[in-house]
């Protein structure tokens, strides 16, 4: 990243650093260049800001919240450009502190007050801070950010944790209430989101730029190697638009958008529920003319699904708070309720949170909600009502549309973990398995675990679950089974062939000696920066349905681009799949499909 290109927003406290990714790797047919722009999003703030808008005189909850807002983000220290992850906040210590070296080269990486080995001599941080960076820290009662060595720290030396000054340091990225707010946002996205042409046209500078430069041209020289003047050129292929079912109604979409809005409205659904007794609760008087006019809406879109809903039980809540909800939900759901919908004022995560927790938890009722502010114009309340509609339905289990699956007995699944960032290195893997033909009913199954761990573990229970819960619909198990796996890196593809493969062909055993069904397992990877282009003179985006098999893929394994995206702004991010295993046998064109 180039510092000295920075632009700054002044208007959200924030600075976007412009930069390039790139890895070099043996492709199918040549080794090659991947690289991308990339930027990196900083906070004009200082993470000691932060901490200073914690501050409470109740020393605990001030403690509490400042690990609940900082743990688990990445900081940037500027005198070195560095970045760190904040795994834990030392409030015993400070700028005050000492802790020993056997140097005056060091990084600051023991605990303070280590003991006075031979030769180490304590230093305080502002005296290492004075001498090696010259920097004077004003504020000595801030606590210190704790950063735990990554492997490769490890392995280079690194050995206690990194201790850093949080008025030295500022975060990265976005937080999630920024990540909400729409202005922020758009702001952003003019100096992020950028098209394919300017995309291309910085990329064939930059390749440009390194093929002009003699030190760089020595250097690749000296390994009988040199990088071409142009992107590479594949060969991809379209596949068409699919035919959507939708009750008895069968339609196609335009392939440039990938989007079916239109076709669908007016259109029973394929499955209906009727909505008898449902609650619905929205944040005093200034949201009534909101809330009514929503909830008539709703019903209107819905009889033209076939999806009857009657008119709910409305509950004002008496101010926009979080306890004021909570409240309302604890002493209003019923047991007869059959959906809870919260029309809320803003879209702040605390609410959000306790509603779910109420209504999973405590009172276990499918719930809705909505922010207010999306169905006060009257241009977009009822395409949002209709969208909102179609989920209503779905969450009491009925089906919306689907896409003919030629297969008989298959089941699909997905397999992903999500890390807790707020609870200590608490994890939790799901498995997510179809149970009908049309891929539109679903059985799912968490398992919480520890330390980071990204590959799923407990499989073999969840899997044994899932096919029993499709025995039990179907009478019968399913004698295919597609598993897809998310968020798994490159580095990690043999140990999820070896562990977590392992736990299915084990669930596979527990369920019948006999049982024996045909398996595709497929990584798929989102966050990816290969991209591609479409278009000679005029650089565009691949429409979706775009396959690419050639060239950028790996010549050792099963693997392909598929763009399944349409974007107004910006350039569509291609997802790459790798069949890691395959007992059915299929061509790749059917994987593709």
């Amino acid at each position: 990243y180039n510092p000295s290109l920075a632009v700054k927003i002044e208007k959200h406290k924030m600075e976007v650093w412009p930069g390039y990714v790139t890895a070099i790797a043996k492709f199918e047919q040549k080794v090659m260049l991947m690289s991308d722009i990339s930027h990196k999003l900083l906070s004009s703030q200082t993470v000691e800001d932060v901490l200073q808008s914690c501050y409470s005189s109740d020393s605990k909850a001030y403690q509490d919240n400042a690990k609940r807002k900082l743990v688990g983000q990445i900081v940037l220290t500027r005198y070195n450009n560095k970045t760190y992850r904040i795994d834990d906040i030392d409030f015993s210590q400070n700028p005050q502190s000492r802790f020993g070296t056997t140097s005056r080269r060091f990084r600051p990486n023991a605990a303070a007050g280590a003991g006075d080995a031979a030769g180490e001599t304590m230093i305080s941080y502002n005296e290492y801070y004075a001498e090696t960076h010259n920097i004077n820290i004003h504020n000595q009662n801030q606590p210190l950010l704790v950063s735990r060595p990554k492997k490769a720290d490890i392995r280079r030396g690194q050995e206690g944790n990194y201790y850093l000054i949080p008025s030295l340091c500022s975060l990265t990225g976005l937080s999630d209430e920024m990540f909400k707010d729409f202005t922020v946002m758009k702001d952003l996205a003019v100096h992020t989101r950028v098209g394919p042409d300017g995309r291309y046209r910085n990329l064939t500078m930059f390749i440009d730029k390194i093929n002009k430069t003699e030190k760089a041209v020595a250097e690749l020289r000296g390994w009988n190697l040199k990088f071409a003047n142009d992107l590479v050129r594949v060969q991809g292929r379209h596949f068409p638009a699919e035919q959507i079912s939708q009750g008895n109604a069968k339609y196609s979409y335009d392939p440039r958008r990938a989007d079916w809005d239109r076709e669908m409205r007016g259109k029973p659904l394929t499955e209906a529920k009727a909505l008898k007794t449902w609650l619905f609760l929205f944040a005093g008087r200034r949201d009534q003319a909101n809330a009514q006019n929503f909830v008539q809406t709703l019903c209107r879109v819905g009889r033209g699904m076939g999806f009857n809903i009657n008119q709910p039980e409305v509950v004002e809540v008496e101010s926009p708070h979080t306890n004021a909800f909570t409240h309302a939900l604890r002493s209003r759901i019923r047991p007869d309720h059959q959906m809870v919908v919260c029309m809320l004022p803003t879209n702040k995560k605390d609410l959000y949170d306790n509603i779910k927790q109420i209504c999973c938890v405590e009172r276990p009722v499918p719930s809705q909600c909505l922010i207010s502010k999306t169905v006060s114009r009257q241009d977009r309340v009822m395409s949002v009502a209709t969208k909102i509609a179609i989920q209503m339905n779905m969450k009491l289990g009925g089906q919306a549309w689907f896409v003919d699956i030629p297969f008989n007995g298959t089941m699909i699944c997905g397999i992903d973990t999500y890390h807790d960032s707020s609870k200590k290195g608490r994890s939790v893997s799901a498995l997510v398995c179809s149970m009908n033909k049309n891929a539109t009913q679903y059985f799912s199954k968490v398992t919480y675990q520890m330390n980071h761990m990204e590959l799923a573990q407990g499989l073999t229970i969840n899997m044994i679950a899932a096919l029993k819960n499709f025995h039990e619909i179907n009478g019968n198990l399913p004698q295919k089974i597609f598993i897809y796996r998310d968020g798994v890196g490159d580095g990690q593809v043999d140990i999820v062939f070896n562990t977590e493969l392992t736990q299915i062909w084990k669930a596979f055993k527990e369920i019948g000696v006999q049982y024996n069904p045909k398996v595709g397992v497929i990584i798929v990877q989102k966050r990816i920066n290969t991209r591609l282009f479409t278009g000679g003179h005029s650089i565009q985006n691949p429409p979706p349905g775009v396959v690419v098999d050639s060239v950028v893929t790996r010549q050792e394994l099963f693997d392909f681009f598929l763009v399944s995206q349409s974007v107004r702004q910006g350039s569509v991010t291609p997802t790459h799949y790798n069949v890691i295993y395959d007992s059915m046998g299929l061509k790749p064109d059917y994987y593709q499909r």
